[in-house]
This record gives C-alpha cells, sequence and structure tokens, in this order.
C-alpha cells in the first residue's frame, strides 16, 4: 500500500474507532510516527484506543514492576509468557471485519515482541525457548489492571547424608493424635540445641535455606534406598534426589554446598558432637530415568534363638554370588549378595557384613522362615533369627540414567 493509499486508509479507520498509532500501524504495516503524523490530534488518545485501551502504552512501566518480581531470583536466561482479556481479540476483529483487513500479526503477538524486546534490554539476559531459568507470565485483566507471575525452573539436585546417631528417622511420620506431619523442630529444655524428628526434615530445611527465601519450601525428596531408625549411615553416605520448586537461589557458590548439624545443631544432648552431615554433590537437569541401581555395604547384628558357634556361621559363606527372590506384592524381587564375611560375638550373637544389591529386604533376609524368600539366614542355619540392628557402611551408586 503506497503512502496515500496508506493515509486515505488510516483517515477512514480513525473516522470509524479511536485508535492509537500502534493499533493503527499494526492493521496496515506501516510506521506507527507516520501515523502520528497522519493524525496529531487523535495520538494522545492511547488510553482510548478501541483494541487495547492504552496497553501498548504502559509497557514501560510493566517491565518496571516485572523486574521488581524478578529481582528475587537468581537465573541466567529468561521466557515471558501473557494472557489479554478477550474483549481486546474481539475489537480488533471488529476493526478488521469492518476493513477487510487480512493476514496480519494480532494484538497479542505484537504486545508481546515489543514486551520481550524491552525485558530484554534491560536484563541483557538471553531469551530461550527451551528449559528458561524463570517464566514470567503478566496476566491483563478486564478491567485493565495487570498482574506479574514468575515461576522457576525445578532443580534437581544430588545429594548424600552421614547419620552418626541412632534414634532418628529417614522420613518424616503422621501424628497419630492430629494426623499431621511431624516435622516441627523442637528445642531442647536444657538448650543444648534443635531437635529434629527425621533426615527428610533436616534436607528439606537446609535446601530451602540454600536455595530459597524461605525456610519452609516445597521439596520432595526420592530416596535411593531407606534404613532403621536406630541404623547409622556411614562411608560415603546415602545419595538422595531432591526436586526443588520454584528455586529463588540458582546459581551457588561451590564452597556453599557442604552443610551439617554437627557445629550448630544437636539431636539431643548425649549427641552434640555428632549429628547429621548433608552434602551436595551435583545439580541434575531432570530426574533419573527408571530404577537407580546402587550396591550396599551393611553390617547387621544377629542374634539366635538357640547357641551357635563359629563353625554353624561360617555355612552363610556359601551366600557369596547368590541371588535372593522375594515375592512382594505380586513382584518378584532379585537381589544379588556379592561379598559376606561373619564375625562371633556369643554362644547366640554375631555379626554378619554383606555387600549387595540395593533394596534386599534386611530383617526377612535374616529371620524369614515363610515361602516370601528363596533362602534365610534363618533357614541355613537352623534356627530362628532376629536382626538386631544394621548400619550401612557405605553406599556407591552403579547406574543411574538420566
Amino acid at each position: 500500500m503506497n503512502t496515500d493509499k496508506s493515509a486515505e486508509f488510516i483517515d477512514k479507520i480513525l473516522d470509524a474507532f479511536i485508535i492509537c498509532p500502534m493499533c493503527i500501524s499494526r492493521q496496515i504495516e506501516i510506521n506507527e510516527f507516520v501515523v502520528n503524523h497522519r493524525s496529531p490530534s487523535k495520538k494522545n488518545n492511547k488510553k482510548n484506543c478501541y483494541i487495547c485501551h492504552g496497553l501498548l502504552s504502559k509497557i514501560s512501566y510493566m517491565v518496571l514492576s516485572i523486574n521488581s518480581k524478578i529481582k528475587k531470583f537468581d537465573f541466567k536466561n529468561w521466557l515471558i509468557g501473557i494472557k489479554l482479556p478477550t474483549y481486546m481479540y474481539d475489537n480488533e476483529d471488529v476493526v478488521r471485519s469492518k476493513f477487510k483487513i487480512r493476514g496480519k500479526k494480532n494484538i497479542k503477538t505484537d504486545f508481546l515482541e515489543r514486551l520481550r524486546n524491552a525485558i530484554g534490554i534491560l536484563l541483557k539476559k538471553p531469551l530461550v525457548f527451551k528449559k528458561p531459568d524463570i517464566v514470567i507470565n503478566l496476566e491483563i485483566y478486564d478491567d485493565d489492571s495487570f498482574e506479574v507471575f514468575v515461576k522457576s525452573r525445578p532443580m534437581f539436585v544430588l545429594g548424600r547424608y552421614v547419620k552418626r546417631i541412632s534414634g532418628l528417622d529417614q522420613k518424616n511420620k503422621i501424628c497419630e493424635k492430629n494426623n499431621q506431619i511431624q516435622n516441627h523442630v523442637q528445642y531442647n529444655s536444657d538448650s543444648v540445641g534443635k531437635i529434629y524428628h527425621s533426615i527428610e526434615q533436616i534436607i528439606k530445611e537446609k535446601l530451602a535455606v540454600m536455595y530459597s527465601d524461605k525456610k519452609e519450601h516445597q521439596i520432595d525428596i526420592f530416596w535411593i534406598g531407606g534404613e532403621d531408625k536406630d541404623s547409622l549411615v556411614l562411608g560415603k553416605g546415602r545419595p538422595f534426589i531432591a526436586e526443588i520448586c520454584n528455586p529463588k537461589k540458582r546459581y551457588r557458590s561451590e564452597t556453599d554446598k557442604e552443610f551439617c548439624t554437627d557445629k550448630n545443631y544437636a539431636y539431643k544432648k548425649n549427641f552434640r558432637k555428632k549429628g547429621v552431615c548433608i552434602f551436595i554433590d551435583k545439580i541434575l537437569d531432570a530426574l533419573p530415568k527408571g530404577k537407580i541401581h546402587f550396591v550396599n555395604k551393611i553390617r547387621i547384628y544377629v542374634q539366635c534363638n538357640e547357641p551357635i558357634s563359629q563353625i554353624d556361621i561360617n555355612k552363610l559363606k556359601i551366600l557369596k554370588e547368590k541371588e535372593i527372590v522375594t515375592d512382594y506384592k505380586s513382584n518378584r524381587i532379585i537381589k544379588k549378595i556379592y561379598s559376606i564375611r561373619t564375625k562371633y560375638l556369643d554362644t547366640n550373637k554375631f555379626v554378619l557384613t554383606i555387600i549387595s544389591d540395593g533394596g534386599l529386604f534386611i530383617k526377612q533376609f535374616i529371620g524369614d522362615n515363610s515361602s516370601s524368600m528363596n533362602t534365610s539366614v534363618s533357614e541355613m542355619l537352623g534356627r530362628t533369627c532376629t536382626c538386631l540392628k544394621f548400619d550401612i557402611l557405605d553406599i556407591d551408586i552403579v547406574q543411574m540414567l538420566t
């Protein structure tokens, strides 16, 4: 469309509607400054624009509001989306129908392009469409007010914990009195420090402080095996994966990736110099695919109902390289024992140290006399054996697909 025809077309549109230069320029693909020059009496009517109600003239103000929201987040790239009220699309359709305008970008595309350009100039950080660190959503309401929502991409943290104290559950438990998760920190009356109810509670509190600005934060933990309340977890510790939803502090210094309860927290007075250590090893791109194959080294304390000798417990050495098959909830679980050592304590007790696939049911392996397991220590010794306690000496991840 040549200049004269464009001028005539602008006049026709402005005779029928009050429309801002930015919305007119979108209809005929002409520079909005030309529209301003053509209709000086109309150029100050941006707030009364039939299509956008002055939306396109508020971009600078909206960018400032967006910037104040995203300052709370640590990010290297970003993406923004918008939601406009229906009337803007409807009004633009009315104009285009009246003047037979087709094939032009609509108000959402135009506004989004202008907004992205303005934010990019301010932030000087790249706009990405695949896995952005933060996603900004700008919603315009029917009364022309707006609201900014910012959501950060979840983080997946591979960590591990070493537990040098007994009496601490791995997972949060539901309190029988009020059916609530027992995860509130308590304080000893003698002021020795905080008392935690679970490893999960310690991990979640610490990760929330590390990667958010709140002590309470939505964090989901995916356990790589488990242990009893009184079991120790030694060696390199038990691995775990934590999903941190909407993290604020995404990029941290390498020196900030270790924290312990030893120095500032105490489970109880007798363990003030011991405790639980949490280590952050790696930030993952996503949750692992499928099951994680890991190997445990476990020390098991066993008690028999009848006297036993060193010769008796030496029979257990044939379990080396044996597969333990368990029928559990209509599933067949196969775990291999790679190494086994025995230590005689007294006439009724001995220690069994094994290296096996993770997920072996230790208590059933020691004392199961049912048909759910293809073999057990009780069956091999011909006595009723009980697992008094077991400790995790070390854990190694063999395979983890990400």
